[in-house]
């Protein structure tokens, strides 16, 4: 299908170099556990601002 759908990863622990390995590999976003609602909003918030192809369609 070749969709470009956002994936934001969400991490056990947030270990030294975690959220870059998490972004070479293809997610929009990171958030490590235990997480607030606010740091979970904002990543949403930025995933959905971002260019991505697919959101423009929706």
């Amino acid at each position: 299908m070749k969709l470009n759908i956002p994936i934001i990863a969400m991490t056990v622990h947030s270990l030294v170099g975690k959220q870059e390995c998490c972004y070479k590999e293809g997610m929009n976003g990171y958030v490590p556990k235990p997480f607030k609602q606010a740091v979970l909003l904002e990543a949403i918030k930025t995933v959905m601002n971002k260019d991505i192809p697919i959101l423009k369609e929706i």
